[in-house]
């Protein structure tokens, strides 16, 4: 039996710990400390914050539900248009309502 297909928890990982630290980054940059709170600061510093063992493969998990739900919409849209390919204007045409969603 294949293997199913996802998104390993270890990048995931390194996605969120990117993203935390680019937040850090661009906070600095602003300086803008006086509307921070305690959490803003806590995942500003991904250093500083802890990831559950059970959280990361939840979260590979949505990101393959997510990918196969945008993939799955546009090809819609593709149909619709009557387009043979999926191109990016069909991402674009489903993505909002795709974000409202999840």
């Amino acid at each position: 039996m294949d293997k199913p297909v996802g998104f390993k928890p270890a990048l995931v990982e390194r996605l969120l710990r990117s993203a935390w630290k680019r937040l850090a980054e661009t906070e600095d940059a602003d300086g803008s400390d006086d509307s921070a709170d305690d959490d803003d600061a806590a995942l500003a510093d991904g250093l500083k914050v802890k990831i559950q063992p059970d959280t990361l493969p939840v979260a590979a998990e949505f990101l393959r539900l997510f990918v196969l739900q945008a993939l799955e919409r546009a090809q819609e849209e593709a149909m619709i248009d009557g387009s043979p390919e999926v191109e990016p204007r069909h991402v674009e045409q489903i993505l909002a309502l795709l974000l409202l969603d999840f």
